[in-house]
């Protein structure tokens, strides 16, 4: 065998005879590449760390950004909402993961959570349109109509021609009692863009707070013609025929949501209502049970239950659930002076009197309130 290395001695002799031509070549070309170094780095690119962050999703957020979108498809609302959360979790600087997380949330009714994602998509884009329309529909929801009018108009200064935008407006305004310009906004979305589901609910609920029953039913079933797997629009049918008087009708489109969305607690809540206007105290109070049971925090299921203990004079049951209401966040005086009442047929002035006043302050023309003070007053104390 040969080996077919060189000797250092001879490598070093042929190193020294190599033609002084060459060597001029090779140092010109060197400088040359210095001044050029395009000519190297593009080609080499592909093959180097970049200098700055890509903005394409990382693999598993790509994954729970496609699951999410299969599950909202599907009508799996629930499955949406984790997968939603999943991929803001791995890729936190998603705008469009925080948009879609925050309308998820709102539709779940977690208020505070909602406010939360929606902020944080404007944070990171302040000037993208559609940040601004799950920001005032996450208002909306939450109860604060007039800074949800607020949102969505930033939300039409960045993009005029924006119907998701004025669809938001329009539910905006209808929350605020302002119907006349929530009936135009809702109006104006259709005429831009019909395709979208949420301006022909924008439209129903226009017409809805109007108490045009009729109208409503109609808009929300074209709505759910274009997402008839959205259960939250089976809600807003039910409770236009509810307010239509198609009970029936209402019980089923309210079961449907339910079916669609068993996490949700608005149909079951709405079908204890049902039960509640008819007197049916027990079936009120099971179905309200159940909308505790899918979200043990939703305090208007707590609030209904409290009734229909009220209604059978069950005060301890009524106090209970009350006071548990209003922990979670209800403000409703209809609450607060029925605990105080409660409380007051129980024998206990001193508890129930801070109730009954807390109401007058939410409500000064409350009388079940002033009726329950003046059962107990502070004077009688002293006796």
């Amino acid at each position: 065998m040969y080996d077919l290395r060189l000797p250092r001695e001879v490598a070093r002799k042929r190193a020294r005879r190599w033609p002084p031509v060459l060597a001029l070549i090779a140092l010109a070309c060197v400088l040359w590449l210095r001044d050029h170094p395009a000519v190297v780095r593009e080609p080499l690119a592909r093959f180097l760390p970049s200098a700055t962050p890509s903005p394409t999703a990382t693999p598993a957020a790509a994954v729970a950004r496609a699951t999410a979108e299969a599950a909202r498809v599907s009508g799996d609302a629930s499955a949406a909402l984790d997968a939603w959360a999943t991929a803001v979790d791995r890729e936190p600087s998603s705008v469009e993961g925080h948009i879609a997380l925050a309308e998820g949330l709102s539709r779940r009714r977690l208020h505070d959570l909602a406010l939360a994602a929606s902020a944080t998509a404007v944070a990171l884009a302040p000037r993208d349109a559609t940040a601004h329309v799950a920001h005032s529909m996450a208002l909306d929801w939450a109860g604060k109509p007039k800074e949800a009018v607020a949102a969505a108009l930033v939300a039409i200064d960045l993009s005029p021609e924006d119907a998701a935008a004025y669809a938001a407006l329009a539910e905006a305004y209808a929350g605020d009692g302002r119907w006349d310009p929530a009936l135009a906004a809702a109006r104006r979305a259709v005429d831009l863009d019909p395709t979208l589901p949420s301006v022909h609910r924008a439209m129903g609920m226009a017409r809805e707070t109007r108490g045009d029953a009729t109208a409503a039913l109609s808009h929300y079933r074209d709505a759910l013609a274009l997402a008839p797997s959205d259960a939250a629009l089976h809600v807003d049918i039910g409770r236009a025929q509810r307010l239509a008087g198609e009970f029936d009708a209402a019980r089923e489109s309210f079961r449907t949501a339910s079916r669609l969305d068993p996490g949700d607690p608005v149909p079951y809540d709405q079908l204890g209502l049902m039960a509640y206007g008819q007197a049916d105290h027990d079936t009120a109070a099971a179905f309200f049970q159940q909308a505790i049971s899918a979200r043990p925090d939703y305090a208007p299921g707590h609030g209904h239950l409290g009734w229909t203990y009220y209604a059978q004079l069950k005060w301890p049951d009524a106090a209970r659930y009350f006071e548990r209401a209003i922990e979670l966040g209800a403000r409703s005086p209809e609450y607060y002076y029925e605990l105080g009442l409660s409380l007051v047929y129980q024998g206990d002035c001193d508890a129930g009197r801070p109730w009954l006043e807390q109401a007058l302050v939410l409500d000064p023309g409350a009388e079940p309130a002033v009726e329950g003070l003046r059962l107990c007053p502070e004077d009688a104390d002293e006796d």
